[in-house]
């Protein structure tokens, strides 16, 4: 907590290379944390026989992201068939042609 505390009074200070120094060992801190207690968890699993726990997982609403996908994809393939290129239509204006030529 103190770690925390020290960030804020650093931010606040606009000492922002000791705020960043700081910031960096919080994170570096919980990440060493969470690495350990995954660990424990794994060596009980294996050594202890201890049922593996189901780790609760968020479920993706992706019907709405697919929706949303294909409308943009519908959008992009209409605006490509508004712009017409005119250089690569065929030229069948006859007029062009010398007039001697006939």
């Amino acid at each position: 907590m103190e770690n925390i505390e020290q960030l804020i009074q650093q931010a606040a200070d606009k000492d922002y290379a000791a705020a960043n120094t700081t910031f960096v060992d919080i994170m570096n801190q919980k990440l060493h944390d969470t690495l350990e207690q995954e660990k424990i968890k794994v060596s009980g699993e294996i050594y202890n026989g201890l049922e593996p726990e189901e780790d609760e997982q968020l479920e993706l609403d992706l019907d709405d992201a697919e929706e949303s996908e294909e409308d943009e994809a519908t959008d992009e393939t209409e605006s490509e068939e508004d712009e017409v290129d005119v250089e690569d239509e065929p030229d069948t204006d006859e007029s062009d042609e010398d007039p001697e030529e006939s």
